[in-house]
Order: structure tokens, then C-alpha cells, then sequence
């Protein structure tokens, strides 16, 4: 009887041993759990910066990942995507985020993330579309610069016409709101504020070579807009500020002049800031910007507003640069100033030294005044306009009359520096067009110009 009891005692105990083996295998888990296995596949949209959703899972011990095209022409290296975090020291909980860059490349492209933990792998695909969910293409960044640039040059160019023909009293009479060069300038000017307000919008979404290369690019659209901005600011005297791509051009009202004039100054503040002072040979989609034309630009507007020592401050800059050598021109012929001939120094020069006189001549200084439109022909390898007793009127007329010689786009500007513009009545003011007017219930059209 006690061998029978002794018989049954080891087969309970047996019995129970493999009972409790098979509990632990039971709970034994593995090294990596996904929470949701529908997140190991993703797809995502050429906008889209971040994955479809987060990544969750538990490990059972620290974590590596790593990240491979599936391409057939893979690169060496996958710098469109990653995670974050992208590795673990230790078991846990961790949720992970896809990161992407746009896609400009025009075609879709796939990559697998591998989540490795102790001998085993989990893979997370990630499909990013050539397209935006409304089915349109990416513009890359070198093709929102090259539309920038090209909707700039088109609208200064149509600016440099009005100012050269349409800067006299006489010639404004002739002007109806409903002309068309107007509109054309109009549309022109607010396609490129457009497009640079997508370039800027857009910056952070792409990879640049360098951050000193990201600088150039949103200190030149800054710099292009402000100027853009600002043209349209002195002949309208009150534009609506555009300033981001959700908003509709024809639901806004006009800003003030002051308030537009506030908003050059800063964001040329800004680029000059961003812009390098001089440079060699600039990205091949870009059509070169300084800080010195960003202060220059900021010279002009500061003179508009009669802001004289801010005005002098910048210039006085300015042709320290120029005497210093720091600056390096690219205006592409050394146009002649004023006989034709190709000259050492370009157009913008000219302007610097001449603007620095008629501020010397106003504030009292006609000696100095002299000295800096002399030293202007001398440079130009000319003969001085004014001699050393030249009195101050006989200063001021040199200085209008070389501003007289040439086109240079501040032909208007002058004019209404120079206080001619005050007995124009509405003729100082450009009309808003026709078209604009009907397309904008917000907009209120300058005294005198109603058809």
C-alpha cells in the first residue's frame, strides 16, 4: 500500500512539474509586441512630413533600427526618412514617429524601417506618393525659386515701365482705372508676392546643401517681396498685404501706407540679416541677392518715409562697402552711367553717392554735398559737374540733372522726394484697376480715380 501511495505522489508531482513548465512557456513573450500591426504599413502623401501614425510596441530588451530603399537603384544612404526615437538602451514601451522630407523627386517612393531587438526584426513600410492628396505634384524648392524669380523679373519689369513712362503729371492724365498695364503690373506684382510666400511657407519642408545656402534663399524671397511690396506701396499709396498662401487677394483690404512701409522695413531688416555681404558664383536657380541690396532697397524706403537717419545710416554703410572693396558687383555690362561707356561701377552706385549728396545738401552740408556727387564723376572717370564754390542750388541741380540722365526705376520716386508731387491732386496716386476693384468687396479705390 505504501509502494502505491509512493507511486501516485511522483506521478502528481509530475503531473504538476509539467503543468507549470507549460504555464512559464505559456507566458514567455517575445522580444518584440507590436500594439497594432496595421501600423507597420503606411502610405503618405508627397506634402506630408510625418508618417501615417505612430509606431507603438514593447521590447523586451534594448533596440537598434535602420532604414533601407526599395528602390532598384538604391542610395548609399536614406536621408528622405527616419524615426524618432530610432534606437532603445533598455526593455520597455516605446512609440515611435516617422519622420519624411517632401517628396520633389516626381515619383513615389518606398522604404522599410527594420526594428531589431534581440535576434528578432520587426519592418514598418512606408510609401510616400509623388503626389499631394488632391492628386497634384510637389513643386520642388529649386522650382518655387525658379517661378519666384521669374515672376519678379516679369513684375519689376512692368514696373520700370510705368515708372519711366508714367511719372509726370502730363502723362497720368491720360490714365483711366481701367487701363490695362495697370492690371498688368497689378497681377504681375502679386503673382511673384504669391510665389515667394509659397517659398517661404515651404522652406523648412526641403534639404539644402547648407545652411548658409537655406539663408540665401529666404533672405533673397524676403528682400524681393519687401521691394515688390514696396513699388507698390509709393504708386498706390496703400496695398493689401499678402503675406501667406491661405489667404485670397480678393477678400483683404488695403493696409495704410504706414503699415505697409512698416512691414518692408522689418523683413528687410531681416534680410539683410540672412543675405551675405558679398558672394562668388551663387546656386545656379538663383538670381544673386546681397545684404547690400537689401539695405539699399532700405535706403529708398526709408527716404520715402522721411526717416533721414535711418537713410543715412544706411548709405553712409553702403559706400563704406564699396570704398572698402567688400563688395563684389554683378551688374552684367558696368553700365555707363551717363555717356554709354562701360564704367567701373554700376547704376546702383551712382544712386548711393547721389542720394548721400541730396541728403548732405538737406541737412545744411553743401561742401559735403559736393564732394560726394565730384567724387561720383571721378570714379565714372569724368569730369566733376560743380566747382568748389558751387553754391547749393547749383549742388541740387547737378544732382538732378545726373538723376535726370537715365532710367533707373526712381524716376517717381524722386519726383515725390522733391515734393513735385503735391499739387498732382489724385494724380500722385496710381488707380486701382477696375477689375481688381469689381474682384475685392474689400477694396476702396483712391479719391478721384472712381469711372
Amino acid at each position: 500500500m505504501k509502494s502505491v501511495n509512493l507511486i501516485i505522489a511522483g506521478c502528481l508531482l509530475l503531473s504538476a512539474t509539467f503543468f507549470s513548465s507549460c504555464g512559464e512557456k505559456d507566458e514567455t513573450v517575445a522580444p518584440i509586441v507590436v500594439q497594432d500591426n496595421a501600423s507597420l504599413t503606411q502610405t503618405v502623401f508627397a506634402d506630408d512630413t510625418q508618417g501615417a501614425g505612430s509606431v507603438s510596441f514593447v521590447t523586451a530588451g534594448a533596440w537598434s533600427s535602420s532604414i533601407a530603399e526599395t528602390a532598384t537603384t538604391k542610395a548609399a544612404t536614406v536621408d528622405w526618412i527616419s524615426i524618432s526615437p530610432n534606437s532603445g538602451d533598455r526593455a520597455g514601451s516605446y512609440t515611435v514617429t516617422v519622420i519624411l522630407t517632401v517628396n520633389t523627386t516626381g515619383a513615389d517612393r518606398t522604404a522599410v524601417i527594420t526594428i531589431a531587438c534581440e535576434g528578432t526584426e520587426v519592418k514598418i513600410a512606408v510609401t510616400q506618393k509623388k503626389t499631394k492628396a488632391d492628386g497634384s505634384e510637389l513643386l520642388s524648392v529649386t522650382e518655387l525659386i525658379a517661378l519666384g524669380e521669374q515672376a519678379y523679373i516679369s513684375a519689376h519689369g512692368a514696373y520700370m515701365q510705368i515708372d519711366s513712362q508714367y511719372s509726370t503729371q502730363t502723362a497720368r492724365q491720360g490714365i483711366t482705372a481701367s487701363s490695362g498695364f495697370l492690371l498688368d503690373y497689378w497681377q504681375k506684382s502679386y503673382d511673384a508676392i504669391g510665389r515667394y510666400n509659397s517659398l517661404l511657407e515651404n522652406l523648412d519642408r526641403h534639404q539644402f546643401p547648407s545652411d548658409e545656402e537655406k539663408s540665401l534663399v529666404e533672405g533673397t524671397a524676403l528682400a524681393r517681396r519687401s521691394q515688390l511690396y514696396f513699388y507698390l506701396n509709393t504708386l498706390y499709396t496703400g496695398v493689401p498685404l499678402l503675406t501667406n498662401t491661405e489667404t485670397s487677394l480678393n477678400e483683404i483690404p488695403r493696409n495704410s501706407v504706414s503699415e505697409v512701409n512698416d512691414f518692408v522695413r522689418a523683413h528687410l531688416d531681416e534680410a539683410t540679416l540672412l543675405l551675405p555681404q558679398s558672394v562668388g558664383a551663387p546656386p545656379k536657380y538663383l538670381t544673386i541677392t546681397r545684404s547690400f541690396d537689401a539695405h539699399f532697397v532700405n535706403a529708398l524706403q526709408a527716404l520715402q518715409a522721411n526717416d533721414v537717419s535711418r537713410a543715412r545710416d544706411r548709405l553712409n554703410g553702403l559706400r563704406n562697402d564699396m570704398q572698402s572693396g567688400n563688395v563684389g558687383f554683378y551688374d552684367s555690362n558696368q553700365d555707363g552711367i551717363f555717356d554709354g561707356i562701360d564704367r567701373p561701377y554700376n547704376i546702383m552706385t551712382a544712386q548711393i553717392y547721389l542720394l548721400s549728396a541730396e541728403l548732405s545738401l538737406n541737412a545744411g552740408d553743401t561742401g559735403e554735398a559736393r564732394e560726394l556727387i565730384n567724387t561720383l564723376y571721378q570714379i565714372q572717370e569724368l569730369n566733376p559737374p560743380v566747382s568748389q564754390g558751387a553754391t547749393t542750388e547749383e549742388v541740387r541741380t547737378a544732382i538732378r540733372t545726373a538723376f535726370a540722365n537715365w532710367d533707373t526705376g526712381i524716376k517717381f520716386l524722386n519726383t515725390m522726394r522733391w515734393g513735385e508731387t503735391a499739387q498732382w491732386g489724385h494724380y500722385a496716386s496710381l488707380p486701382i484697376p477696375v477689375s481688381v476693384m469689381a474682384a475685392n468687396p474689400n477694396m476702396m479705390q483712391n479719391p478721384g480715380w472712381y469711372e
